[in-house]
């Protein structure tokens, strides 16, 4: 089960659950049903596309949570991968294009909020 969250598994085994969700369940759930939400959370709600940065970035972190858990999206280092770089620049630099790291960790702990929700098939 290296799609799914270990708060899944506990779930699954903890109340017998029929279906656990993977990963990018979460994240096209999230992409359907929370975006709008997203856009407002990060400013960028009447920005057309090609200028949300942050939606980008959320977009970027997101495939990179389906593939590797959050606990990745929790290491600065992660965003020194080239998916990262190739679009954000360094690390400090996407710091300084978010707004600061109290701001992408405080959007970080609000998306997750909005990933852990429970999921039903």
């Amino acid at each position: 089960m290296d799609s799914t969250d270990d708060v899944d598994i506990l779930a699954k085994v903890g109340f017998d659950l029929v279906h656990v969700p993977e990963r990018r369940d979460r994240v096209v759930r999230f992409w359907d049903n929370d975006s709008n939400w997203l856009f407002g959370q990060v400013g960028e709600a009447s920005l057309p596309d090609e200028n949300r940065i942050k939606t980008r970035f959320w977009q970027t972190s997101l495939d990179h949570y389906s593939l590797f858990g959050i606990d990745d999206l929790e290491q600065g280092t992660t965003y020194s991968a080239p998916q990262f770089v190739e679009q954000f620049g360094s690390f400090s630099t996407l710091l300084s294009r978010y707004g600061g790291a109290a701001l992408l960790k405080a959007d970080l702990e609000e998306v997750k909020r909005h990933l852990y929700v429970p999921m039903m098939n």
